[in-house]
Formats: C-alpha cells, sequence, structure tokens
C-alpha cells in the first residue's frame, strides 16, 4: 500500500498575504487621526503673557500687604480701646465710691491714661521703659493718690488753681463742672503731658481713642 505523497500532513503551510501598501496607509491613517485630534500644547507662555501674570501676581501681593497692614491697624486701635474702656470702668467705679460724680470722673481720666499706657507697653515701642511709666502712673493715678491732702482739703473741695473767674460772670456760670475740675487736677495734666509724647513717638492717633461724646484731654 502506497501513501498519498498529497497528505495533508506533508503539506506545506500556507504562507499569509504581505500587506499591501493601501492597508499600511489605512494604519497609519488611522493613528494620524487618533494624535491629531487634540490641539498641540506649547512648550512656555508667549513672553507678553508671562510679563501679564508676573504684573498681576505682584500686584495681588501688594493690594494683599496693603490689606493686612489695615487690619493690623484697625486691630489695633481696637485693642486700644477696649483696654482704655476696661481702665476707666474700674478706675470710674473705684473714684464714684470715693467722691461720686467728681470722683468718677477722675476715675475715668485716669482710667484713659492707663489704658493708652498698655496699649503702648503691648505694643513692642521701647517696653521696658513704657512698663516703669506704666508702674508709677498707676500708683499716682489711684483714687487715693488723686484725692491727697495736697489736692484736696477736708471738706472734699479741691485746693488746686482750676480758673480764674472773670469780672461780671453770672453766678451759675462761676459754677465749674466736674470735668474742668478733674481735667484741671495737676497729676491728671502730667500724665496727659506723658502720654500724649509716647503717642506721638508711637504714631499713635490719639483722637480716635477717645469716645465719641468724650475728650479725655480737655
Amino acid at each position: 500500500m502506497f501513501l498519498d505523497n498529497q497528505s495533508s500532513f506533508s503539506s506545506s503551510p500556507t504562507p499569509h498575504p504581505i500587506p499591501t501598501a493601501n492597508h499600511v496607509t489605512t494604519t497609519n491613517d488611522i493613528f494620524d487621526d487618533i494624535f491629531s485630534a487634540s490641539p498641540p500644547r506649547p512648550s512656555r507662555l508667549p513672553l507678553d503673557s508671562e510679563t501679564n501674570t508676573t504684573e498681576s501676581l505682584d500686584n495681588a501681593h501688594l493690594q494683599e500687604r496693603s490689606d493686612i497692614q489695615r487690619l493690623q491697624s484697625q486691630h489695633s486701635t481696637a485693642g486700644y480701646r477696649e483696654g482704655i474702656t476696661s481702665s476707666k470702668g474700674t478706675f470710674m467705679q473705684e473714684g464714684f465710691d470715693e467722691g461720686y460724680m467728681l470722683g468718677a470722673e477722675l476715675g475715668m481720666r485716669g482710667g484713659w491714661i492707663i489704658g493708652v499706657l498698655e496699649g503702648v507697653a503691648r505694643g513692642g515701642q521701647g517696653v521696658d521703659q513704657v512698663k516703669i511709666l506704666l508702674k508709677e502712673a498707676r500708683q499716682e493715678l489711684s483714687i487715693k493718690s488723686l484725692y491727697a491732702p495736697e489736692y484736696f482739703g477736708q471738706d472734699g473741695i479741691w485746693t488746686y488753681n482750676v480758673g480764674e473767674k472773670t469780672e461780671g460772670q453770672a453766678e451759675e456760670d462761676e459754677e465749674l463742672d466736674f470735668r474742668k475740675v478733674a481735667a484741671a487736677h495737676p497729676v491728671i495734666g502730667k500724665w496727659m503731658g506723658v502720654v500724649a509724647a509716647l503717642a506721638k513717638d508711637a504714631g499713635l492717633d490719639l483722637e480716635r481713642m477717645k469716645d465719641k461724646d468724650e475728650e479725655a484731654g480737655d
């Protein structure tokens, strides 16, 4: 029996067709379509765009610093006012307990001075010297010291000069209100001068720290 030379076991494999030029071109077109769908990304911004961006950032930083300085100023002023209000309240009560309305007026002015000194001491400008002044002020502006015998007689009437009377002045006009009496107190006048000098050196506006309906420096 003879084997068939044309058996499938001895047959050579059928070669795959070689891709034609048209097939290769079609494939390349597909990839070209995919990768060309997205626009090319520039490697860096144009010079004019970079300059504008830098200027915008600089302006933003300047505005931010300006806002911070403004807020710090407002916060500092608010802090002074809070301290002054607290000190005035304490001193006014002590003064009222000691001498009623005049004592309250003296206490208010003394407390205002103490409050400003405390604010300057926290501000970092000549702290050591201000702390020394603050200690002295607390002693001299206490109600007990303000009502010392050299300033008030046993009858409770002030002995220091408050103002000259003028001829022809009506009797009701001769009466001095307690604000003027308190403002004329020698110790109050001394420390108002000290506070004014410190505020000038520190660049503080004392008028902004006064209550709208009060003028502690008069």
